[in-house]
C-alpha cells in the first residue's frame, strides 16, 4: 500500500468517525464511489475501532457485541454442556469464548471454545468455527495446543474441546529491553518449528501474538487459538465455500499483523513468518515494532514506516538473529523467509552454537589433530557474545579453517525448494557452494560461502541441472534444459552456450586444460569450454558388457582423466589417457565408482564406504593400496565434491529407521493402517481392500489391515515391487541378486511353491499388471540415466518396448479400465505425469503441468495422484471420449516414502509415514580433509 492510499483511507476512516451511524452509509457511498477495495478497509478501521469485531457486513455489529456481553458468560459459568462443567472465563477468541472446564467422564481440566449462541444462525460463522476445529485437529505437535474433540448440542451449541495449558502468556515474561538470548533462542525454535508443522499441514495461523503464547512452567511454549486460522488447500467440494474474508476486509491483531492482512490481501505461510517476526523483535528488544494509539495509528506506522533495527536497540544480540527477525519484518511478502522450516534451521543452529561452554569449546564431531584447537574457538566464541558472527557454520568453518586443523559440520541450503542435494558443487577455493534451488518452478542455480546463511542467485541459470565449476572458480557450467551445455560467470550474467549437439547423462568436469568432459549415453565426449567441435573419446564396447561409462573426473594435467565403467554387471575404475587416446583399468581396484583424485590420492565410493589409494598421474597407477577414508554416505547418487584447501562436501547416508503405515486424508489427516511400526515399503492394497502387500526390510509380506496378522513371501532379503494379481489369489514381486532382476509370483496366502516370471540382467521396475490382460507394464534401464516403458507377457516372457527415448522414464501404471498407461518422464527438463493410450490409436498426453512422480490412478479412472519428495497431488480427469486432464490440485505435504496407494472409494491414501524424509536434507561439510588423508593413507 502506498503512503498516498494510506492517507486516502485515514481521511474517510477519520471524517465517518465524527458522524452519527446514520449518516455514514451515505457518506461511505460518496466518498468511495465505486471502489469496493477502499470501503472495505475503512468499514474495517471503523468496526474495529468500536471494538465491533472481525465481520463487517451485515449486522455483525450487533453479534460482535453480543460475544461482548458479558450476560452471555454468566448463562454459561458455573453451569455443564453435556458432561462438561464450566468453571470460569479464560478469554475470547477469534470467533468465540473460551472457558476452563472439568471432564467429568476423564476427570480432567480442559478448555472449551463456544460459538456464541447469536452467530449460530449464520450459516457463515458456523462454517468458519467448524474450519476452525477442522485446522487446529490436524495438528499434532507439543508446541500446539491439542485439540481433542468437536462437538454440537441440540440448542445447537457448538464447541470444541482441548488441551487446557497452565501457564503464563508469553505477553507476561517480556522485561524492558527484552529477554535473554538463551530464553529467547529456547521459546522461538519451538515456536518456528510448531508453525513449520501446522504450515506442512496447510494450516495458517494468522493471529499469531503474544497472548496467544503461554510458556508452561517447565518453560515450554505452547501455541492457542488457530481463530483464525485458515485451511491452504481446501478440498475440490469445500473450494466455494472456505473463503472466508472478503477483499477489503482485515482478519487479525493490529499490532501483529503482517501488511498484506491490513491491506485485505489473501494471506499465506508468510503472513505467519511475519507474525512471528514482530513478536521476537518485541521479546527481544522489549518494544513493538509498530506502535500506535489506536488501531489506525498502528495500521498506519506498519504501511508506512521501517522499525528500528533489533541490532540498535540490542547490540549484544547476534548479528544473524538481529538480520533474521528484520528479515522476517520485511513489508513485501518475496522478500522475507519463504518458509518458516528456513526460519527454525536458523534459530537452531544459533542455539547449538550457544549451547553451552563445552559445546563451543568442545566440538562433538572433531578428528585427532596435532595442533591446538581450543583458541581459534574460544575468539569464535567470543565473537558470538558481541553479535559479530554468523552462527553455528560460522564458528565451524573458520575456526579449523584459519587453524589448519580438521573440522565437521551440517550445511543446511536454505533457499528454496531443493531439487536435488547431489546438484552441489564446492568452488575450488573451498569457501562457496554453488547448488541448484526452484524460483518459479523452474530450476535455477545459487551460490553460497560456507560462513554465511544467505545465499545469492546466479542470474542466467534458469533450467540449470548438474552445475560443474571452472577450475579458476569465474565460470559456472550446467547442463541446460536437456538442450545441451551453458556457462555464466559465477556471480551470473548472460550465458554462454559451448554445445548444443551434446546431451550429458551422468557426470561433467571442467579440466584446467580448458576442455570439458562429459557422459553421454555411448561414451564419453570432450569439448572445448568456449564452444566448437564435440569429440567422442571412448566408446562403449557392448561385445565386451559395456553398458555405460559415466562420471569422468579430470586429473591435474587437465587431459587425462578417470571414470566408472558399468560392465557386466560390475562397476570399476578406469583412467583415460589422452596422450596414447586409450583407457585401461586401474589395477588394484577389484570395485568402485564415482572415482575423483585430490592431493595425490584417488578415491572412489563403494556402497556407502569411500576408499583412497596414492596415485601417479604421470604412470597413471596407483602407488599405495586402497583404504577406507569415510564411511556413511548417500549411495544411490554419491555427492562428493573437494576443493584445493582441502575442504569436502558430500551428503550423508539416510539412517535405516521404522516407519508407520497410515492412511492419509485428503486435507492431509492420518489414521494408522497397521498397528506396528517397521521398515514399510511399496504398499498395494489388495483387491478386496482388506490387505496390503508390502515391503519390510527388503522381504514381500501379506499383512491385514489393523492387525499384525502377515505372511513373507520372499526370505531374500533383496525383494521389490510387489503387484497384486486381479483377482487378488497371488503377488508379483521383484528380486535383485548378483546383478540379475527377476519377477516371481507366489500365493497371496504364502502356500505353494515361488514361480519365475521373467529375468533381466538390466534393472527392471514392475509397477503394473493389466486388468483383464496377462501382461505387466515396468520400466527397464539400458543405462544409468535412461528409463524406458515396456510390458512383459507373463505366459511368453517377451519384453516389448512402447516407450524409449533418452531421457528417464519411469514407474508406469495401467488406468484401472486397462485403456491407458501413466508414467513419469524428465524429458520436458523437469518431472512430469504423461500417459499413452494402449492398444489403440490416439497422442500422448501430459497430466501435470507441476513436478510429479509416482503416478496411481483412482478406481474409478476419474482422478490422477502423484507426488514428489514432499508433496502429494491429484489431477481431475475426464474419461468421456478419450483421457481429459482437469485441475490439478495440492493435497498435503509430509514426509512419507515416495510409492503410496488409493482406497477403493478413492477418499485417502495409503501411505508410509516416516520420521526423516526420504533423502537427506542437509550436506556434510570437512574442512581441512586432506591433511586427516595423511594419516590414513600416508
Amino acid at each position: 500500500m502506498t503512503p498516498e492510499r494510506w492517507q486516502e483511507i485515514n481521511k474517510i476512516f477519520q471524517s465517518a468517525l465524527d458522524l452519527d451511524e446514520s449518516e455514514r452509509r451515505d457518506y461511505l457511498d460518496k466518498a468511495c464511489a465505486d471502489d469496493e477495495s477502499l470501503r472495505g478497509q475503512v468499514e474495517t478501521l471503523i468496526a474495529a475501532d468500536d471494538k465491533a469485531g472481525t465481520f463487517i457486513d451485515g449486522n455483525a455489529a450487533s453479534d460482535a457485541a453480543h460475544l461482548l456481553d458479558e450476560a452471555h458468560d454468566l448463562t454459561l459459568s458455573g453451569n455443564r454442556i453435556e458432561h462438561y462443567e464450566i468453571i470460569s472465563v479464560l478469554g475470547s477468541g477469534g470467533m468465540g469464548k473460551v472457558y476452563l472446564a472439568k471432564d467429568s467422564k476423564l476427570n480432567r481440566s480442559i478448555a472449551i471454545k463456544t460459538l456464541p449462541d447469536s452467530f449460530t444462525r449464520r450459516k457463515e460463522h458456523v462454517k468458519r468455527f467448524q474450519t476452525e476445529a477442522k485446522a487446529a485437529a490436524t495438528l499434532n505437535h507439543p508446541n500446539v495446543a491439542t485439540v481433542y474433540s468437536v462437538e454440537e448440542t441440540g440448542e445447537p451449541r457448538y464447541f470444541i474441546t482441548m488441551e487446557y495449558v497452565e501457564g503464563r502468556a508469553l505477553s507476561e515474561l517480556i522485561p524492558p529491553g527484552g529477554v535473554d538470548l538463551r530464553s529467547f533462542l529456547g521459546w522461538f525454535v519451538s515456536l518456528a518449528d510448531a508453525l513449520s508443522h501446522a504450515h506442512s499441514k496447510g494450516v495458517i495461523h494468522r493471529d499469531i501474538k503474544p497472548n496467544n503464547i503461554m510458556i508452561t512452567e517447565s518453560g515450554n511454549p505452547k501455541i492457542l487459538d488457530f481463530g483464525l486460522a485458515r485451511i491452504d488447500r481446501p478440498s475440490e467440494n469445500e473450494a466455494s465455500t472456505l473463503s472466508l474474508t472478503k477483499t477489503g476486509q482485515v482478519l487479525g491483531t493490529p499490532a501483529y499483523m503482517a501488511p498484506e492482512q491490513a491491506e485485505g490481501k489473501g494471506s499465506d505461510n508468510r503472513t505467519d513468518i511475519f507474525s512471528l517476526g514482530v513478536i521476537m523483535y518485541e521479546a527481544i528488544t522489549g518494544e513493538k515494532p509498530f506502535k500506535g494509539d489506536n488501531y489506525a495509528s498502528i495500521i498506519s506506522d506498519l504501511l508506512t514506516k521501517q522499525p528500528t533495527g533489533v541490532a540498535e536497540l540490542r547490540p549484544d544480540v547476534p548479528a544473524l538473529v538481529a538480520r533474521l527477525i528484520m528479515k522476517c519484518l520485511e513489508k513485501n511478502p518475496q522478500n522475507r523467509y519463504q518458509s518458516m522450516d528456513e526460519v527454525r534451521v536458523i534459530l537452531s543452529e544459533v542455539n547449538s552454537a550457544l549451547g553451552s561452554g563445552a559445546a563451543l569449546s568442545q566440538p562433538a564431531a572433531r578428528s585427532t589433530t596435532r595442533r591446538s584447537w581450543t583458541k581459534p574457538l574460544a575468539a569464535a566464541a567470543g565473537m558470538i557474545l558481541l553479535g559479530l558472527i554468523s552462527g553455528l557454520a560460522y564458528i565451524a568453518f573458520f575456526a579449523f579453517d584459519s587453524g589448519g586443523e580438521v573440522g565437521r559440520f551440517n550445511l543446511h541450503l536454505h533457499d528454496g525448494d531443493l531439487f536435488n542435494l547431489t546438484d552441489a558443487r564446492l568452488l575450488p577455493d573451498g569457501r562457496s557452494v554453488v547448488f541448484a534451488a526452484k524460483l518459479n518452478d523452474k530450476r535455477v542455480l545459487r551460490l553460497r560461502r560456507l560462513d554465511s546463511y544467505e545465499s545469492s542467485l546466479i542470474r542466467g541459470t534458469e533450467g540449470a541441472n548438474d552445475p560443474f565449476i571452472s577450475p579458476d572458480g569465474r565460470w559456472v557450467g550446467f547442463l541446460w534444459a536437456n538442450k545441451g551445455v551453458r556457462k555464466v560467470p559465477i556471480e551470473g550474467g548472460n550465458p554462454v552456450t559451448i554445445c548444443t549437439d551434446c546431451r550429458p547423462v551422468s557426470g561433467i568436469d571442467w579440466g584446467v586444460s580448458g576442455n570439458i568432459v562429459f557422459s553421454e549415453k555411448d561414451g564419453l565426449s570432450i569439448v572445448s569450454s568456449d564452444g566448437g567441435e564435440v569429440r567422442r573419446v571412448t566408446s562403449l564396447n557392448k561385445e565386451k558388457g559395456e553398458r555405460s561409462h559415466y562420471e569422468p573426473h579430470f586429473l591435474p594435467n587437465g587431459k587425462d582423466f578417470v571414470f566408472t565403467v558399468d560392465a557386466n554387471n560390475t562397476k570399476k575404475i578406469a583412467v583415460y589417457s589422452a596422450a596414447g587416446n586409450s583407457w585401461k583399468y586401474v589395477e588394484g581396484i577389484a570395485e568402485g565408482t564415482y572415482a575423483n583424485f585430490a592431493d595425490g590420492r584417488i578415491f572412489f565410493t563403494r556402497d556407502e564406504h569411500v576408499f583412497a589409494g596414492r596415485f601417479d598421474p604421470a604412470s597413471l597407477k596407483l602407488t599405495s593400496e586402497p583404504k577406507q577414508v569415510l564411511e556413511g554416505i548417500f549411495s544411490f547418487f554419491p555427492l562428493i565434491s573437494v576443493a584445493e584447501n582441502g575442504t569436502l562436501l558430500y551428503m550423508p547416508s539416510m539412517p535405516q529407521n521404522d516407519s508407520s503405515l497410515v492412511w492419509v486424508d485428503k486435507q492431509g489427516n492420518e489414521e494408522p493402517a497397521l498397528p506396528d511400526k517397521k521398515n514399510f515399503g511399496a504398499p498395494r492394497i489388495s483387491p478386496d481392500a482388506k490387505s496390503v502387500a508390502l515391503t519390510i526390510d527388503g522381504d514381500i509380506w501379506v499383512r491385514e489391515f489393523g492387525s499384525t496378522r502377515g505372511v513373507r513371501l520372499s526370505s531374500d532379503g533383496n525383494a521389490s515391487y510387489p503387484i497384486w494379481a486381479p483377482d487378488g489369489d497371488s503377488v508379483l514381486f521383484t528380486v535383485e541378486k548378483d546383478n540379475t532382476w527377476k519377477i516371481y509370483r507366489k500365493k497371496a496366502d504364502g502356500s505353494g511353491s515361488t514361480e519365475e516370471i521373467y529375468s533381466s540382467d538390466v534393472q527392471i521396475r514392475p509397477n503394473s499388471i493389466h486388468p483383464t490382460e496377462n501382461i505387466i507394464a515396468l520400466a527397464y534401464f539400458p543405462s544409468r540415466t535412461r528409463g524406458n516403458i515396456g510390458v512383459v507377457d507373463i505366459d511368453s516372457g517377451k519384453l516389448t518396448s512402447i516407450v524409449e527415448n533418452k531421457f528417464t522414464n519411469d514407474m508406469p501404471r495401467f488406468s484401472p479400465d486397462g485403456k491407458w498407461i501413466a508414467y513419469f518422464s524428465v524429458e520436458s527438463g523437469k518431472t512430469q505425469i504423461f500417459a499413452i493410450p494402449w492398444k489403440t490409436e490416439g497422442p500422448r498426453k501430459l497430466m501435470t503441468e507441476q513436478t510429479g512422480m509416482y503416478p496411481v490412478f483412482s478406481r474409478d479412472s476419474k482422478s490422477l495422484y502423484s507426488r514428489t519428495p514432499s508433496k502429494t497431488f491429484v489431477t481431475s480427469i475426464n474419461t468421456s471420449g478419450g483421457l481429459k486432464p482437469g485441475k490439478e490440485t495440492k493435497l498435503f505435504e509430509g514426509q512419507y516414502r515416495a510409492m503410496f496407494d488409493v482406497s477403493p472409494n478413492n477418499d485417502k491414501l495409503l501411505m508410509v509415514k516416516t520420521e526423516r524424509g526420504i533423502f537427506p536434507t542437509y550436506l556434510h561439510v570437512v574442512t581441512n580433509w586432506t591433511s586427516e588423508l595423511d594419516s590414513l593413507v600416508p
